[in-house]
């Protein structure tokens, strides 16, 4: 099934924050975790000197090295993790109204209704559920020969997660929830300039 075109207020970014988030995309989609000191060295020639990976957006990355799905929707706009995220909600919904007692949803379980892979369902339990409010409230970690891989199950437990499922409409009005929420903790901005990266310097120790 073809992905459906979303379109969001475009978010501006300059230069080595659209760096720093295509980078932390690239480890999503490796299945790798992102340490920010790691990352800034790794990308240390490449940054100006007062980049500040905590400083950018919240609305496209929390804490420098989680990813929002609005922030890939910047990278890669058409993504279908909007598409999945939005069945996978649609799917507990469905759960749930047809059994109200139900309070832990699994990967699996969800993977077989949706038909989105197993992998993809515990990532997305994991990684982009909570960011975008109450849908997740406890969770069991889905590992697999040693690599934590997202989440194998996740739960509700208050009114406030439950009515999180029953009111949900759609994915632009999520997101417009989101950025409106994000918005009220935006970091304070620092102007980055393109050309202020550090020089290609090599030293040699004789």
């Amino acid at each position: 099934m073809k992905a459906v075109t979303h379109k969001f207020p475009k978010i501006t970014m300059n230069k080595p924050e659209r760096l720093w988030l295509t980078s932390v995309y690239s480890s999503l989609k490796d299945d790798k975790e992102v340490n920010n000191r790691e990352l800034r060295i790794a990308l240390w020639n490449k940054l100006p000197n007062n980049f500040d990976p905590y400083k950018i957006d919240r609305r496209l990355v929390l804490n420098g090295n989680q990813i929002t799905l609005l922030g890939i929707w910047h990278i890669h706009p058409d993504t279908d993790l909007l598409d999945k995220t939005d069945q996978i909600i649609l799917c507990i919904r469905e759960l749930i109204l047809k059994d109200p007692t139900l309070t832990e949803f699994h990967a699996e379980k969800v993977s077989q209704i949706t038909g989105i892979t197993m992998p993809e369902v515990a990532m997305i339990f994991q990684r982009f559920l909570h960011q975008l409010g109450r849908f997740q409230e406890t969770a069991t970690p889905y590992v697999e020969q040693g690599k934590h891989l997202g989440y194998w199950s996740i739960g509700i437990q208050t009114e406030d997660a439950l009515n999180q499922y029953l009111n949900y409409k759609d994915m632009p009005t999520l997101m417009k929830e989101f950025s409106m929420r994000m918005q009220r903790t935006l970091p304070r901005t620092v102007n980055l300039q393109d050309n202020q990266t550090r020089p290609q310097t090599a030293f040699i120790i004789m």
